[in-house]
């Protein structure tokens, strides 16, 4: 069985075609022809130029299309799909559909493809709905059905009629009632909804943004190149931020794990560090006293004597009963900071 994933899981060390070479180490065939079906892989997915490459240099289409070449290499008969598209935009998720429509219907693979999309229902010759790890509901398709239609242009909507967008929506669950439609899609509805009003980046940005996140983390991007990657335009493998917001955040993001990588390495010589940093972030104008508490209440959290809500509790607290006297929702913050970095240091 070949399997897709959503986060791609290729070896940031490794080439493009190394990695799609690799489930064939354990079968010990011959490098040059293990090499030469990867190269085939390759070139029918569109990527051979990226052959040599390392994965941080590719956009998400392009993993993911190497994930599956992977995933074929040993020619296997069922490929598992999970959520392959999940972090792809949409240009790149249709393409990556399309790759596996063909591989089911021209190379007689099973796909069996785990999603929340409901537009990729038409795609399924058997669809199973789960909620809470139950199967709710069965549905076999016997012919092939038609995928949902691309709403080119804004059509008149009469006053008696529903939107284009809910009638295929309802066509994809049939049997369903409008409210049992409206039920199912409110995660999200309630997710976009938040994404339009308290963040100025779209999901599709955030998506991008993850990925050039655990490029990062992997250490196989540096900071300049994680700003050039976000202010980059999306149809060139970037995430189309602007350029204030692009180096604001990766200055923030390489300031967090620089000095958790320091803490990490020596924890105890790192907390006034780590107090510098806060007291500065968060302009707390701490004086030598209070500082000193705060060092002490922070080797705590370090030392795994505290958590989280304890942090919380502690710079909250009154100087006097042994805590630091924060405003609570500065506080808050705070604790929320030395998470993040104690998080990132594991």
């Amino acid at each position: 069985m070949g399997i897709i994933f959503q986060a791609f899981f290729l070896i940031p060390s490794l080439t493009i075609i190394d990695n799609i070479c690799l489930p064939k180490l354990f079968r010990n065939e011959d490098k040059k022809k293990r090499r030469e079906e990867g190269m085939e892989l390759l070139k029918r997915f569109g990527i051979l130029e990226q052959a040599y490459k390392f994965p941080s240099e590719l956009s998400g289409g392009q993993k993911q299309r190497a994930s599956i070449a992977r995933s074929l290499i040993n020619k296997p008969g069922i490929i598992f799909a999970d959520e392959p598209v999940g972090n792809l935009d949409s240009a790149s998720a249709t393409n990556v559909m399309a790759i596996l429509k063909e591989l089911n219907e021209v190379d007689k693979k099973t796909i069996i493809l785990v999603t929340h999309e409901p537009n990729h229902l038409p795609y399924g010759d058997r669809n199973i709905f789960m909620k809470d790890g139950k199967l709710i509901r069965e549905e076999v398709h016997k012919e092939k059905r038609p995928l949902l239609p691309v709403v080119t242009a804004t059509p008149k909507i009469e006053a008696d009629k529903r939107s284009p967008e809910l009638e295929m929506l309802l066509r994809s669950f049939q049997g369903m009632h409008q409210e049992e439609v409206a039920t199912l899609l409110m995660p999200y509805k309630i997710k976009q909804l938040m994404f339009h009003i308290f963040s100025e980046i779209t999901e599709e940005q955030v998506k991008i943004t993850e990925g050039f996140l655990q490029e990062y983390l992997f250490q196989n991007l540096n900071r300049d190149q994680l700003n050039t990657m976000l202010d980059t335009e999306m149809a060139l493998g970037g995430a189309s931020w602007n350029a204030r917001r692009a180096d604001s955040f990766s200055h923030r993001v390489d300031d967090l794990v620089m000095l958790a990588r320091k803490i990490k390495e020596k924890p105890s010589e790192e907390v006034a560090s780590l107090s510098a940093y806060l007291n500065q972030f968060f302009d707390l104008k701490l004086n030598e006293e209070h500082m000193i508490r705060f060092q002490s209440l922070l080797h705590e959290r370090l030392e795994n004597k505290t958590d989280l809500e304890g942090l919380d509790h502690l710079l909250d607290l009154a100087w006097k009963n042994g805590g630091l006297g924060m405003h609570k929702f500065t506080a808050e913050r705070v604790a929320r900071e030395v998470e993040m970095i104690c998080l990132i240091k594991y």
